[in-house]
């Protein structure tokens, strides 16, 4: 699957989540917005660690926004997610802020 494509998924379930009020749909999508500029102006280079950022994200969405929630399961996405995000952190510090402010509302759509 492509970084697009693990996007427009993440949209797409997000839209989709009865379990997200509007005002998490909104801070999601933002937030979404905000690391696809991010991730779409990255270097050629980084190209394999933007997919496993993608993955972990789409993974991580589907944990937190399906009906028969497992918090075992969102926490080990989110920590795949938070770890991905690691490389990046001191060449990319927006997108390290954007990922953990995408964990930390991720975590507390399980409680």
């Amino acid at each position: 699957m492509s970084v697009t494509e693990a996007m427009a998924r993440i949209e797409n379930r997000i839209r989709s989540s009865r379990r997200l009020d509007e005002k998490a749909k909104k801070e999601m999508l933002d937030l979404l917005d905000s690391l696809w500029g991010e991730v779409s102006g990255m270097p050629e280079e980084t190209g394999e660690d933007v997919a496993s950022l993608a993955g972990f994200m789409d993974v991580s969405t589907y944990e937190a926004t399906r009906e028969d929630q497992d918090q075992e399961l969102l926490d080990i996405s989110i920590t795949g997610l938070a770890k991905s995000v690691q490389k990046m952190e001191v060449t990319h510090p927006d997108l390290a802020g954007t990922v953990n402010r995408i964990c930390a509302l991720l975590s507390n759509m399980g409680i």
